[in-house]
């Protein structure tokens, strides 16, 4: 099968790679939107006791503890002036009404003495106010939270700090975004610096780029597809992103040494990629294969967060391996010996091998 494979691609090598992009291009166009399909939570056992539990309370009992909690101060007004009572109410009033469900402060009518004192500041010039959001699951309550947090800031002079485990919860989702997207940021520069020193030359080190970033594309559009019957977690964008770039890094380094052991032995371009599917080819489907089954034991979980996890890993550890087999030997076959253009100098690599063996070469 690899060997009628690898003729095929040699054999059309420029509509191998003409249908790769092009998948990769629709991929892209409907996967970009799989952020605002995918969902937080999922660390529950659906229709387990305990989440049944949970529910129940929460629909005859209504918010059993904040979501929330908001505390204003101000420079120099107090709590005993009248105008810091009516200036806080009037913004808490403000407010959008379906996105809180209840909101505590140390002026809502019938709160005890005690639990209103409770609310203000030993400093005598804030006050905490505990807002519960609406919604019976994570998802509804993080949406509401979503539409409640602009509203929060109080005008100036006042300064707003806010907490609670929604809130937390949304900006530790919002930050590991953000610092995954600043760390491929960083890291990509030094990362192309080794892929360079590792396969030797700028070409080849772009070979598992391209490859990578179409393989995460590809997850990305499948993911966006399963939301459609399933629930997905955030989570299966973590790991699409970090496992998809890792693994073809891993397979090209198989192909592409393969390639160029067989470049040396013969000048037939379509015979070294012939003789490289079928020996590297198939280390690399048995290595995609058994990541493949790992992941695929994580669907066994009732958990969303961890069978989202798998469907993602599964996913890109897929494209990744049909992507070896097929687009990267048409690749080599469009770039044959052109595969070793922008070689580093022979000595520098000699020196970094050296360094890598532990010893030291002669100058």
């Amino acid at each position: 099968m690899l060997d009628a494979l690898s003729r095929l691609t040699h054999r059309h090598a420029r509509w191998v790679l003409a249908v790769s992009l092009a998948l990769a291009a629709l991929a892209a166009v409907w996967g970009s939107s799989v952020s605002d399909h995918v969902q937080a939570g999922g660390f529950t056992v659906p229709g387990s006791d305990s989440e049944r539990a949970e529910q129940r309370v929460a629909e005859e009992l209504g918010p059993t503890r904040p979501d929330v909690l908001v505390t204003y101060a101000h420079p120099t007004l107090t709590p005993d002036d009248p105008r810091f009572a009516a200036d806080l109410t009037a913004h808490l009033d403000a407010l959008p009404d379906d996105a809180t469900a209840r909101v505590v402060g140390p002026w809502t009518a019938g709160l005890p003495a005690d639990a209103a004192a409770a609310l203000l500041g030993t400093d005598g010039r804030s006050a905490l106010v505990a807002i519960s959001v609406p919604g019976t699951d994570l998802d509804a309550r993080v949406q509401a939270y979503g539409d409640l947090e602009p509203s929060l800031a109080a005008p100036e002079p006042w300064t707003t700090a806010v907490g609670g485990a929604l809130a937390v919860n949304a900006d530790l989702t919002h930050r590991a975004e953000t610092d995954i997207a600043a760390a491929e940021t960083l890291a990509m520069p030094v990362l192309l610096v080794l892929l360079a020193v590792i396969f030797g030359s700028g070409v080849a080190a772009l070979l598992p780029v391209v490859m990578g970033v179409l393989a995460i594309l590809g997850a990305m559009g499948l993911l966006r597809a399963l939301t459609l019957v399933t629930d997905v977690s955030t989570f299966a964008i973590n790991v699409t992103t970090i496992l998809g770039l890792g693994l073809a890094i891993d397979y090209a380094l198989f192909v592409v040494s393969r390639f160029r052991e067989e470049l040396a032995r013969t000048d037939d371009v379509g015979a070294a990629v012939v003789r490289t599917v079928t020996t590297a080819g198939r280390t690399v489907i048995f290595s995609g294969l058994t990541v493949l089954i790992a992941f695929a034991g994580l669907l066994a979980f009732p958990q969303m967060f961890l069978r989202s996890m798998g469907l993602g890993g599964m996913a890109v550890v897929l494209l990744d391996m049909v992507l070896a087999v097929t687009l990267l030997p048409a690749l080599l076959a469009l770039l044959g010996r052109r595969v070793d253009a922008g070689r580093l100098p022979r000595g520098l690599t000699q020196r970094l091998a050296a360094r890598r063996a532990g010893r030291t070469p002669a100058w």
